[in-house]
């Protein structure tokens, strides 16, 4: 029988492993379809019933020319003059023109300490005057 021989066992080296192909880049995972809109919901109810209005001059179609008057004022001595609140200025002053209608003037004199107020008729596409004598 022969005899075997012990010898030192050298470390073995294991195969390395067989190469792998190379990679190709990975394709884009697939695009996810866009989410739907959201849903909205619009309830909509009828208006409520507004009581009715009487028709005023600014409630005129803009179509429709308004109509308008002249106003004069001859005051004595001399005021501040203010139509539906608004100044106009001091007497004396040249005719005005305005809305066909009634106009509430109101007449100052801060020398006397004079404050007349007096209702104005303006007839459309005529003209009308306010004749005060603040002395009186």
């Amino acid at each position: 029988i022969a005899a075997r021989r012990s010898t030192p066992h050298a470390p073995v080296a294991s195969p390395e492993p067989p190469a792998s192909p190379p990679l190709e880049p990975a394709a884009p995972p697939p695009a996810a379809e866009p989410a739907p809109p959201p849903t909205v919901s619009v309830t909509t109810s009828p208006p409520e019933a507004k009581p009715a209005r009487r028709a005023t001059s600014a409630a005129a179609p803009k179509s429709a020319p308004i109509a308008t008057g002249s106003l004069a004022f001859r005051v004595r001595p001399w005021a501040e003059v203010f139509v539906d609140g608004r100044s106009l200025g001091m007497t004396p002053l040249a005719p005005v023109s305005l809305s066909a209608g009634r106009h509430v003037v109101v007449l100052k004199n801060k020398d006397l300490g004079t404050e007349r107020r007096v209702v104005a008729d303006v007839p459309a596409n005529g003209a009308s005057t306010v004749r005060v004598d603040l002395f009186e």
